[in-house]
């Protein structure tokens, strides 16, 4: 388990040299380049190399939800340095919807079998996060300026959002709101998108708890967002993994998504906790997911990971094309060219035998 930052009889690890690297995919460079500020942000315990031949753990940025799904189901089976070192690579991925055929911190994880030992969950290091909620100073908010239980704002991205809004509280102080007419990363508006990043922020400093269901994938980068304002949030989320490190049961509420019609009657039984809650988020948040601490927060679990897994990681990563195929169903133009492989193996052997 990573060593708690605050925790002064931990062993220090010792300094690694770590290479860091992407999928040729906008986001995915973009993952790199917010490690490499984390890493500048740190510590400095690790050291940054330009050889992964040197490099005791190698980084590298996975594609995001910018490409398609064959696409994408192309682009990951194929890396030159993963390809030479994959005993020592680590993928880092925000995609909503990902194929772990390399081990790594997966922003929306599951507890599948792939992933089992191979998978942490991450803390969304490159999204941006809002610009308001990235600048506030914490602050402890009066009761009277909490005047909402909790609020949820956002889309129509998976079934249990859908049952959430058509939830009917009796209570004035839920707020809950259908965003989906508005398309926040497509928007041309900068004004409307101010406006809707403005009210996002003051609703989340009004609340005492914040709603963060799962959408497409099963990630939320609105529970960081509220873990960082003091705010506790309250998950939706069966296939969730939680990341390793804070106290969980201490700084959130966790609801089967089976029992969303049993939201209000929850979060009035722990109303009174509102306060102790979301300071165990904001702190937290502050010892392991802040800007300062995620580099060493990354290295931490990719030991953990070195440490737990059985199998090499070069065995799944040579298997990868066959693994894509049994996990992604979907992708049918993959299995049309089965027959043309299997053909081509057996004239190959046929003319073995002719000759």
């Amino acid at each position: 388990m990573p060593v708690h930052p605050n925790d002064p009889t931990a062993d220090t690890p010792r300094e690694l040299k770590v290479f860091i690297c992407s999928y040729p995919e906008l986001q995915a460079g973009q993952m790199a380049d917010r490690l490499r500020s984390y890493h500048a942000a740190s510590d400095g315990r690790h050291r940054l190399t330009d050889d992964p031949e040197a490099a005791d753990i190698i980084l590298v940025g996975a594609p995001g939800n910018e490409i398609d799904r064959l696409p994408y189901l192309r682009m990951i089976a194929q890396h030159d340095i993963i390809d030479r070192y994959p005993d020592k690579c680590f993928s880092l991925s925000l995609r909503d919807l990902p194929l772990p055929l390399q081990r790594g911190l997966y922003e929306s994880s599951c507890s599948d079998l792939l992933s089992r030992g191979r998978v942490r969950t991450g803390a969304y290091a490159r999204s941006t996060f809002n610009s308001l909620v990235a600048g506030h100073e914490a602050d402890d908010a009066p009761e009277a300026d909490r005047d909402y239980l909790f609020t949820f704002i956002g889309r129509a991205s998976h079934p249990v959002r859908e049952r959430i809004f058509a939830l009917q509280p009796a209570r004035s102080d839920i707020l809950i709101e259908d965003s989906s007419s508005f398309n926040f990363w497509g928007n041309t508006d900068p004004a409307e998108r101010e406006r809707r990043l403005r009210r996002y922020f003051d609703l989340l400093r009004r609340s005492r708890f914040s709603l963060c269901p799962r959408g497409v994938g099963t990630g939320s980068i609105r529970l960081f967002e509220s873990m960082r304002m003091g705010v506790a949030p309250i998950i939706l989320a069966d296939g969730w993994v939680r990341p390793v490190g804070p106290d969980w049961d201490r700084c959130a509420l966790f609801v089967p998504e089976r029992d969303v019609d049993q939201l209000e009657r929850i979060a009035r039984q722990h109303a009174h906790r509102w306060r102790d809650m979301g300071e165990a988020a904001r702190q937290a948040y502050r010892d392991w997911f802040a800007d300062d601490r995620y580099f060493n927060y990354v290295i931490d679990n990719c030991l953990d990971i070195l440490r737990s897994q059985r199998i090499a990681e070069r065995h799944y990563w040579r298997a990868r094309k066959l693994v894509r195929l049994i996990a992604a169903p979907d992708s049918i133009e993959l299995y049309l060219n089965l027959p043309r492989y299997y053909l081509a193996r057996l004239g190959a052997l046929l003319r073995g035998k002719v000759r």
